[in-house]
């Protein structure tokens, strides 16, 4: 398996931070930046093209699950 990208695709550098969604408390959700972590031995990092928000998560957000 080749570790090239497909061909006619062009590579982004990934920057140094990134832009996180997080559940600060019941009904609220706080936009913050996040500094990329250099992955440590035996790891990879991947690039997040899409995400979504999953049941429990949106539960969470609306107090139905406890935030530790």
């Amino acid at each position: 398996m080749s570790s090239s990208p497909a061909r006619g695709t062009t590579l982004k550098p990934i920057p140094g931070t990134y832009t996180a969604v997080e559940v600060s408390a019941p009904n609220e959700l706080r936009v913050v930046e996040r500094r990329v972590a250099e992955p440590g031995p035996g790891q990879v990092r991947i690039r997040v093209e899409a995400c979504g928000v999953c049941h429990s998560d949106s539960a969470t957000v609306e107090g139905l699950f406890p935030i530790d």
